[in-house]
């Protein structure tokens, strides 16, 4: 079986906390869909994503995510990650699907900020 979890990790890294976001593509499939359960709407597409990363650190200084536990089932990735925004925190738990190499799919939950 294919270890799918370094495309998460170097997306996080990558995209997330290095605000790389024109690496999209390197990770994130066309056809895209995150369910944000809990807290309304998908996001859908590169482009939301795009918008989305870049809006996280417009409105919180020093923004990180770090990944506390990952564990792998098939082309499913469940991770726990832990969002930085300066002195506060926030867990939530998203599980990726991985298809040609390339998140397709993603659902999180999370919390409020601590």
């Amino acid at each position: 079986m294919k270890d799918n979890r370094n495309i998460i990790r170097a997306f996080i890294k990558k995209v997330w906390n290095e605000k790389k976001v024109e690496l999209i593509p390197n990770y994130i499939s066309q056809s895209y869909v995150a369910h944000k359960l809990g807290k309304g709407g998908d996001f859908k597409g590169r482009e939301d994503v795009r918008l989305n990363v870049l809006d996280c650190h417009s409105k919180f200084i020093n923004f990180k995510v770090t990944i506390s536990k990952m564990v792998q089932e098939k082309n499913l990735i469940s991770s726990w990650v832990v969002l930085h925004n300066g002195s506060k925190i926030m867990n939530e738990i998203v599980i990726h699907k991985i298809v040609n190499s390339r998140i397709a799919e993603a659902w999180s939950i999370g919390g409020n900020w601590l």
